[in-house]
């Protein structure tokens, strides 16, 4: 029993020439081809030397200089802290109420609007406006 007849395919040039040959499973054809060459590998992209996490899990920033990871240790980040929600004063929110009250209650209450009123209303809604600007920007 002979040895095992590989099977058709490219194979280096028995004959040296540093090409490839066909064979078809029986003989050697004619037929040549460039040797194929490995690909080289794609290169992995290293982060650029910094301060990131501890790959140890420690909860602390380990410093990486391009090529490994130092014995360098650093607290972590400070997160920044959220922006405070600004709520309206309830003190200044009572005098708005109070103010609008005060200058609305006289107005509604009369069967005639005069040059008193207007001005009453004018004085009054100042008031109002600026307690009420106040209550908002005070927080």
């Amino acid at each position: 029993m002979g040895a095992p007849v590989p099977a058709p395919g490219w194979y280096p040039d028995p004959a040296g020439s540093g090409l490839q040959q066909w064979w078809n499973g029986a003989d050697w054809t004619p037929y040549h081809a460039p040797r194929a060459t490995p690909a080289a590998p794609t290169p992995v992209p290293t982060p650029a030397p910094g301060w990131y996490p501890d790959p140890a899990g420690t909860g602390l920033q380990r410093y990486w200089d391009g090529a490994e990871w130092t014995m360098h240790h650093a607290p972590p980040t400070p997160h920044a802290p959220l922006p405070k929600q600004r709520g309206m004063h309830p003190a200044f929110v009572l005098l708005a109420v109070i103010s609008l009250l005060v200058t609305a209650l006289p107005v509604v209450g009369s069967n005639h609007l005069n040059g008193g009123m207007i001005v009453w209303l004018l004085w009054g809604g100042f008031w109002t406006v600026l307690w009420f600007l106040f209550a908002k920007g005070r927080r």
